[in-house]
């Protein structure tokens, strides 16, 4: 990948920056006598956390820590994760080169925007015991062609950018 590999005390560090803000946004709730909204910012907060615990069960690591250092990243982008994954005993893929390839195209995507404007990625995450997904979407249209694969990767890549809204799903077996 292009960017920087994390180390573990930075990627510690921005995780405890993290959840001290949405601590504080609770509090400030709190404070505010608003116990509605924190209780959505808790449960907000959870569900996030669960999305994420769950791309353990994909069985793609360098995948995995792509998506979870994403917004650490990408600062560019908000990102939305919403994940339904059944474990495998192993994919037949080499995740590294998937997880470079999602980094090529996020990097192509966010060369095309302005850094202005909020971007809110959503990226759905879906696995069988066979079979894996991962789509991306944004609501903008962005002239994007999807870069080559280098290697064998044997996935299967679709890219449509229509109707105000650019769709990048990868998958494989």
């Amino acid at each position: 990948m292009d960017t920087k590999q994390l180390t573990v005390t930075e990627a510690l560090k921005f995780a405890r920056h993290d959840f001290l803000n949405e601590l504080q946004l609770i509090l400030l709730y709190i404070d505010l006598d608003n116990k509605e909204e924190a209780r959505k910012a808790i449960l907000g907060a959870t569900e996030r956390q669960r999305s994420m615990a769950m791309l353990e069960r994909l069985r793609m690591p360098s995948v995995e820590e792509w998506l979870n250092t994403f917004d650490w990243v990408h600062t560019e982008f908000s990102k939305r994760i919403e994940c339904d994954i059944v474990a495998a005993v192993d994919r037949a893929v080499d995740d590294r080169a998937v997880a470079d390839y999602l980094e090529t195209v996020v990097q192509s995507v966010a060369a095309v925007l302005n850094p202005l404007d909020d971007h809110e990625l959503i990226i759905h995450v879906s696995a069988t015991d066979s079979e894996w997904s991962i789509q991306m979407e944004l609501e903008e249209t962005v002239p994007v062609v999807c870069p080559a694969t280098t290697g064998n990767l044997n996935i299967t890549i679709t890219e449509t950018a229509d109707d105000g809204q650019w769709t990048f799903t990868i998958s494989g077996r």
